[in-house]
């Protein structure tokens, strides 16, 4: 290869040394409560939409999401002197905290919220468990039911005496389940409390969502 050819070749990649940096740290970084990450270059910005373009397609189709999607939104050095960042995965800071009124999440948009938060994390993940466990409980203990009722019928005063204890059975496994629902209500509860900073002030329940069953919460 001719020398001037080397010398070029040797400024193009310190150029490109030089710029890189720069380049990577002019990029933003968007996280979507689904566990998507988009990375790229917000162009806009208000309370309604976050317009960017990704990294992959710079000069690509601009994409718009409604803020409410992101999780937290990271802005480089250069795009904070003109939008503002949040982090909903911090309680207490840059509007993690919820506000009062009705909010309704999705099973995992939840999960994914207090996912950030250790306690709350744990919390919830036992209390999801109970609520499982009891439902299990509470589907046999009405098969039992069923079942009994229908030899009941059957075979009135006849019926075994296995048949006579079974009601019993079903009944004990149905108040013990209806104490596991509730026991785990209380920590999935008590998850939300600990992840919004404030304890005793939040009613849980299951209810409709933008995206199907999920959880209403009051505060």
């Amino acid at each position: 290869m001719p020398p001037n050819s080397i010398r070029r070749l040797i400024r193009s990649l310190a150029l490109t040394c030089a710029c890189l940096p720069g380049a990577l740290l002019a990029q933003d970084t968007l996280y979507f409560f689904d566990g998507d990450l988009h990375i790229g270059r917000v162009v806009e910005q208000s309370p309604v939409l976050v317009a960017y373009k990704k990294a992959s397609e710079p000069k690509g189709l601009t994409y718009r999401v409604k803020p409410e999607r992101l999780l937290a939104l990271k802005l480089s050095e250069e795009s904070a002197r003109t939008y503002e960042a949040f982090d909903r995965t911090q309680p207490g800071q840059s509007g993690a905290e919820l506000p009062a009124g009705d909010r309704r999440e999705s099973r995992r948009r939840l999960e994914i919220m207090l996912a950030s938060d250790g306690i709350a994390q744990q919390e919830y993940s036992a209390g999801k468990s109970l609520r499982s466990t009891g439902t299990v409980f509470s589907v046999i203990a009405g098969a039992g039911l069923g079942y009994s009722l229908v030899q009941r019928i059957r075979k009135g005063s006849a019926a075994p005496r296995a048949n006579t204890l079974l009601p019993v059975g079903s009944g004990t496994l149905g108040i013990a389940s209806a104490l596991m629902q509730s026991a785990g209500h209380k920590r999935m509860t008590h998850a939300v409390e600990s992840y919004n900073g404030r304890s005793g002030d939040i009613d849980l329940k299951l209810g409709l969502t933008p995206s199907g069953a999920g959880w209403v919460m009051t505060f």
